[in-house]
């Protein structure tokens, strides 16, 4: 095996064992997983070309000698993790576990994953099986590769490849702004990084032989050492993806077998950075459900990566090397085997699961709170729905006008006797004239100018209701802090700009006084107070026996914390009332106490189904115990 590749196998390890422990500067430590991408194509291509060229290619050999290579120490790992999900997991996140174990059971947890949750948001950092993405990516890969190869002449081979990574990068690039999980997880939207090896491969003899290719490797040497530490900021995959594989490829071509300690180093971390890859991640998994929180402490991150280290070897020594040295025969006494194996990790995970999760029932609190129903998250301009009311159209009182959290003010409100309550609501879309956020990785240009369209149609729509009352709800935060862009509409049309405060209380303001123009009343109910964990999480483990270690142990959320997780949001909603002319309920109001803690339960109720909104039980506790119907109609002005 080549030095110099099993050193950039060694290197994308590393990137991303040192970006999922938070140690040192690696912010973009994810792009480890494009070098192997790369590396992994190159590897694969150089291996079914020559057998093909020499007469000696066999599928069924090709895919023994890939089950070989995988197989046993992914077996292992998910065994473990199996047998390990009934103590970490919450019932909710075992759910989500299940449907991972038998996607990475069959190479198709990517599916799974792209369905449930964004590669960078928090929740994924509870999922174990999370890393399983990218090696179903590469079965994926190498099922179609050999085949593709097998059917074309080999003078097609490199031309061929070269218009599945134009394809595929372009796919990846419009795939983006509209679907960015699809654009991460799938095998259409990523198959031009791992074709880059594979073209290399095809042209490695010709190319490795071109100047260019030497002029070209300080830079690229430099530009894989560089752009994980400091990245572009262009979303991912995209630019900083090529750049790395880019470079990846031209080193590949250059083949420097050298003996330079470094190289050395990380060629012998390369060996064994399948098996690292396997265990480092549920480690981190486990212990961020643990301290329901992704803010695990630097000591206990230090002691998973070490920990990593031993496992990965005991992986690669125990389990790894001796499999991939023994000759495998398919035949059906290996099926059975295989068979066996992925019913006993379905056993160890109803086994543990049947272990440790608790007899008490626990509330349903994390189910979603849509309001009236899912159809009320409209995606469109707005549309009157009866689902989206409680009453016929003509007799509606009140109108909810907001982002989700207007939505979770809903089923609290339409369960006071009495309630008329119509909803109008979409995703992260505020009730702001004029003003929509912006950013390239959730809120993109179409979707902002479709919030635009749908805050014009929901003032129609309220301008000709027989609502008296409007009751506005954001959590702002999309649109005043640091961070935030906005899409303005201008007197000469469209403008991005920073979002502020300022101009987000102008926008409201406004808003404000159309609704009045219309002869409604308005009242604004501010978002509730917000945790920086995960505070239902937290709550369940606790009612249910599971392990919750750190700071957040006692599942508080104290006002320090509220006002730290959202300062901005906090700073908006203190100056509304004055500033807007309009009436604000502060739910902080109720929840804070004078002693600096805020109510994550009242009553044995859970409020939260997440650390920002309420839960269905929990709007219809607060609005029961907090008389929002009074307290509307009584304000409303």
């Amino acid at each position: 095996m080549r030095t110099d590749l099993q050193a950039l196998r060694g290197i994308a390890v590393t990137y991303v064992l040192f970006y999922h422990a938070g140690i040192g500067s690696v912010e973009a430590g994810y792009l480890g997983v494009d070098i192997f991408f790369v590396v992994s194509g190159f590897l694969i291509t150089g291996i079914v070309r020559d057998e093909l060229l020499a007469g000696t290619f066999s599928f069924r050999r090709f895919y023994m000698r890939r089950a070989r290579r995988l197989l046993p120490a992914a077996l292992v790992v998910l065994a473990a993790c199996a047998a390990a999900s009934g103590y970490f997991l919450s019932n909710a996140h075992q759910a989500w576990f299940y449907r991972q174990l038998v996607g990475a059971m069959a190479f198709l947890v990517n599916f799974e994953l792209w369905l449930q949750v964004d590669y960078f948001a928090p929740a994924a950092d509870k999922s174990p099986l999370l890393h399983m993405w990218s090696l179903a990516i590469e079965e994926q890969y190498y099922l179609l590769l050999p085949a593709a190869l097998a059917l074309l002449r080999p003078a097609w081979w490199g031309w061929a490849l070269a218009c599945v990574v134009v394809a595929s990068f372009a796919a990846c690039l419009a795939t983006h702004a509209q679907d960015p999980a699809a654009a991460f997880y799938l095998l259409p939207t990523r198959a031009w990084e791992l074709c880059i090896g594979s073209v290399g491969a095809i042209y490695a003899e010709r190319w490795g032989r071109s100047p260019w290719v030497s002029r070209l490797s300080p830079p690229a040497l430099t530009t894989l050492l560089v752009i994980p530490f400091a990245p572009t900021g262009a979303p991912h995959p995209g630019l900083d993806a090529a750049l790395i594989c880019t470079a990846t490829l031209i080193l590949l071509l250059r083949r420097e077998d050298t003996v330079w300690p470094p190289v050395q180093l990380m060629a012998s971390i390369g060996d064994r950075s399948y098996s690292l890859y396997l265990v480092h991640w549920p480690l981190f998994a486990f212990a961020t459900n643990v301290y329901v929180s992704s803010t695990i402490p630097a000591d206990v991150r230090a002691g998973l990566l070490g920990l990593s280290l031993v496992l990965g070897y005991l992986l690669y020594r125990l389990v790894e090397q001796p499999f991939r040295a023994r000759e495998l025969i398919l035949n059906f006494g290996l099926a059975v085997r295989f068979g066996l194996a992925n019913f006993a990790i379905a056993g160890l995970w109803f086994a543990s699961t049947s272990l440790w999760t608790d007899a008490r029932q626990i509330q349903d609190f994390d189910r979603p709170n849509w309001g009236f129903s899912r159809d009320c998250v409209q995606n469109k301009t707005f549309a009157p729905s009866e689902r989206c009311r409680n009453v016929p159209a003509d007799d509606v009182e009140m109108i909810v006008w907001g982002d989700s959290f207007a939505m979770h003010l809903v089923p609290g409100l339409a369960a006071q006797p009495g309630a008329r309550i119509e909803q109008a609501t979409t995703e992260a879309c505020g009730p702001l004239r004029g003003i929509a956020p912006r950013n390239e990785a959730s809120y993109t240009r179409r979707w902002a100018e479709f919030c635009l369209d749908f805050s014009e149609s929901v003032v129609t729509h309220i301008a000709n209701s027989s609502a008296e009352i409007v009751v506005l709800s954001t959590s702002i935060t999309q649109y005043v802090e640091d961070t935030a862009t906005v899409l303005s509409v201008e007197a000469g049309g469209f403008l991005e700009r920073p979002g502020s405060l300022d101009l987000a209380m102008k926008r409201l303001s406004a808003t404000v006084s159309a609704l009045r123009a219309a002869r409604k009343r308005v009242v604004v109910v501010s978002a509730p107070p917000r945790a920086n964990y995960d505070l239902p999480e937290c709550l369940v483990r606790r009612e249910t026996g599971r392990l919750v270690l750190g700071y957040f142990s006692d599942c508080q959320m104290s006002m320090e914390m509220y006002r730290s997780a959202a300062p901005a949001s906090v700073t908006f909603f203190e100056r509304l009332e004055t500033e807007a002319d309009v009436p604000v309920i502060r739910l902080e109001d109720y929840l804070c106490s004078d002693r600096g803690t805020c109510l994550t339960e009242l009553d044995g109720t859970v409020l939260y189904r997440d650390r920002i909104h309420l839960s269905v039980d929990g709007s219809t506790k607060l609005a029961e115990t907090m008389g929002w119907l009074t307290e509307i109609r009584a304000r409303a002005r």
